[in-house]
């Protein structure tokens, strides 16, 4: 029950981000690993997909953040494709 009402939590605070800052592949990916671990498999695709698609213009991103969305990123969609 806890860990569900946080990830309410954390897609709440990352909806409202992404509206503010639509080009943040990060949170379409914190997006995706939140949806993801709800089981709304459908929605964490839609916004896993949406990250790597924002990926390659969002500046805000270090390489390292960058090279952890485009590594995982595909992993998690493989494993949702996969179950």
């Amino acid at each position: 029950m806890f860990k569900r009402e946080k990830l309410q939590e954390v897609i709440t605070v990352h909806k409202l981000y992404l509206n503010a800052h639509p080009g943040s592949a990060r949170a379409a990916f914190n997006l995706g690993k939140a949806y993801q671990e709800t089981g709304d498999y459908d929605t964490a695709l839609k916004y896993l997909r949406q990250s790597m698609q924002l990926l390659p213009k969002d500046q805000s991103l270090s390489e390292f953040s960058r090279h952890f969305i485009q590594t995982t990123a595909p992993k998690l969609m493989d494993e949702i494709d996969s179950p």
